[in-house]
């Protein structure tokens, strides 16, 4: 079976080469709703994910789990740009990183090459070489979107995480993306 993608260009594929087994995805969806449904549950959580969106700096959060860790804020990422408390490495990362560290640009997400994949910063108290491969890309929502527990990944038929995917596979398939990806780690 093939499956074709309209975006700028057509995308053929094997949909099997992409698609998880049914059991896999029964598995990934229960651990999901389990994920949103505990979220959901805990009003202080749906309170704190309010004002993670409204970048509240004096918001004491517990729930959400990401943020730039404390010894970061207030340092300069950037000439005249500070880290914050509500920051997480991937929200608003074009006003966080240079422009050339976006390898791909949609309407709606960025495929970024993560070379700090090595970054102990990731990885508190361990190593840093925690199973980041060399080849680390990743597509990130230009929205404030939290992750999946947020609403706002699900809206529109999950309208985000489609285009995501669509994004990722015309950068892979259609443009040069395994070269920009090799070139963003140089």
């Amino acid at each position: 079976m093939y499956a074709t993608f309209q975006r700028g260009r057509d995308l053929k594929y094997r949909f099997g080469d992409i698609a998880p087994t049914a059991a896999k995805f029964e598995e990934l969806k229960r651990l999901y709703t389990g994920s949103r449904d505990s979220f959901n549950e805990n009003p202080e959580s749906g309170q704190e994910l309010d004002a993670w969106r409204n970048k509240q700096e004096d918001f004491k959060y517990k729930y959400i789990k990401g943020l730039v860790p404390q010894d970061l804020v207030g340092k300069e990422h950037a000439p005249g740009n500070a880290w914050v408390t509500s920051d997480t490495f991937f929200s608003e990362y074009k006003d966080h990183n240079p422009t050339n560290k976006i390898l791909s640009v949609s309407d709606n997400s960025y495929i970024i090459g993560n070379v700090a994949s090595y970054n102990s910063r990731q990885y508190l108290g361990t190593s840093g070489k925690e199973g980041q491969g060399f080849g680390h890309c990743l597509v990130i929502p230009q929205k404030r979107i939290y992750n999946i527990v947020d609403p706002a990944a699900t809206a529109n038929d999950c309208f985000i995480i489609w285009d995501m995917h669509c994004h990722f596979i015309d950068f892979w398939i259609n443009n040069d993306g395994r070269e920009k990806l090799l070139g963003s780690a140089i």
